[in-house]
């Protein structure tokens, strides 16, 4: 019996190359974290720099935390041509010279833009804001606690849903508040898929808490976000895409107005970074093309790193590049066996 997802994947391998751009030539498109698009494109547009988008002047003048509809950055697009001009002669990008290869085909991935960026920052604040106003008078040392409790109920809660939890307990280092005056962020230690869940848990949590409707305005949204995503096709039915895209420019609104509320207080708890305005591209994106974005994020591209890590680690330094490569075209040779005996047209 043919699995649904080998169906899925021959579908999509279909509609990819019937692609055409101008009649010329295959689409092509290129993914991966911020750091590699800067260096592969030579990006003088990135989250470093004054101006932090290749498609608008949002930056520190324009500011990119503006998710409004008469944001002062959206009436300023680049197109592509525009783009290509800015750039100074030495920090152009080789791939200019690939056929049909345009801006627009660096795609906003998924995980570094949502589960990596957006979520490390939203998932913290809420919760903190949270534990804050049911005790104003809340010192840090009660805060601590505070999250070690959530931390508990964040376990029970994924066991009862089959789902990983955390392994890493809550506490004010690892929410990035050691401090008032400090804009909560989680740490790297919480992994991708974590953080994913994290998400959900959160919601849950704050509504069995009896938050205030602001608070649970943006946790819904978000969820609501990554819960259509996860729930539908590689394509989106026009349906799935409009409630998709409303409940992602519900979440950026609702946070940049708890974020501007929580501007002059002492006790910080909203962080906005350049990974919300690409977050904002990458809701427009799924607009324009009904594409579900979770079907092009860099899990399987992370995964294979994590797998060539594991066979360098068992080769001998002398021999490290021959032996890692006999040992990935194994690795390859294995996959492709596995794939051709689920596939009732393979050998």
């Amino acid at each position: 019996m043919v699995r649904t997802g080998q169906l899925e994947a021959k579908k999509r391998r279909e509609q990819i190359l019937s692609l055409q751009v101008d009649g010329a030539g295959l689409s092509v498109r290129s993914r991966g974290d911020l750091q590699a698009r800067v260096m592969i494109h030579k990006l003088c547009r990135n989250y470093m720099a004054n101006l932090c988008c290749e498609h608008d002047f949002a930056g520190k003048l324009l500011t990119y935390g503006d998710f409004g509809p008469a944001a002062a950055w959206k009436h300023t697009r680049l197109t592509h041509s525009q783009f290509i001009e800015l750039n100074p002669p030495n920090k152009q990008t080789a791939w200019v010279a690939v056929p049909g290869w345009r801006k627009e085909r660096n795609l906003d991935d998924l995980m570094h833009t949502l589960h990596l960026g957006v979520a490390l920052c939203v998932i913290p604040g809420l919760i903190i804001d949270h534990l804050i106003r049911t005790n104003p008078a809340i010192t840090l040392d009660r805060l601590e606690r505070s999250l070690l409790h959530a931390y508990w109920h964040h376990r029970a809660w994924c066991k009862e849903n089959r789902v990983p939890y955390a392994p890493l307990r809550f506490n004010l280092a690892r929410f990035g508040k050691e401090s008032w005056g400090e804009k909560p962020e989680l740490t790297t230690q919480y992994k991708a898929m974590i953080v994913k869940h994290l998400i959900y848990w959160s919601h849950a949590w704050l509504t069995e808490e009896g938050a205030e409707s602001d608070i649970l305005c943006t946790s819904f949204a978000l969820a609501q976000f990554q819960y259509k995503l996860d729930t539908s096709p590689d394509w989106l039915s026009p349906n799935d895409k409009r409630e998709t895209v409303d409940a992602g420019f519900a979440f950026l609104q609702f946070y940049q107005r708890l974020a501007f509320k929580n501007l002059r207080s002492p006790k910080q708890q909203y962080k906005l970074t350049p990974k919300f305005h690409y977050f904002c591209h990458l809701v427009e994106y799924i607009d324009k093309s009904a594409r579900n974005v979770r079907y092009e994020h860099c899990y399987a591209d992370e995964s294979l790193m994590g797998q060539m890590a594991r066979i360098c680690n068992k080769c001998h330094a002398l021999t490290l590049e021959r032996t890692a490569m006999h040992r990935y075209r194994v690795m390859l040779d294995l996959i492709v066996l596995g794939s051709d005996q689920d596939d009732p047209e393979g050998p």
